[in-house]
């Protein structure tokens, strides 16, 4: 299965790649936390910032046992889910 970054880096939109495990996932999530206009907002219900996004995808590599990186795949993948994840819920 895709999912659709809008806005991505460079402002450009692109298909990403989304497990039937994360799918899972993000809809027992929205099930629980259903915001109105953010899938992942902050504490004020704005938008992730990318820090904040990064911060999470480097403990989730800790906890997950991921030592070695590709630079590039970092920022892609944290810019992704900022963008996909934190945008705006189409609902």
């Amino acid at each position: 299965m895709t999912v659709r970054v809008e806005q991505g880096k460079g402002k450009k939109d692109r298909y990403s790649i989304l497990s039937q495990r994360l799918l899972e996932e993000l809809r027992s999530y929205w099930k629980v936390h259903r915001s109105k206009s953010w899938l992942f907002p902050n504490a004020k219900g704005g938008p992730l910032s990318i820090d904040y996004a990064q911060r999470i995808y480097n403990l989730a590599k800790l906890k997950a046992g991921i030592h070695k990186r590709h630079p590039h795949v970092t920022t892609l993948l944290c810019h992704a889910l900022v963008r996909s994840w934190s945008g705006p819920c189409d609902h």
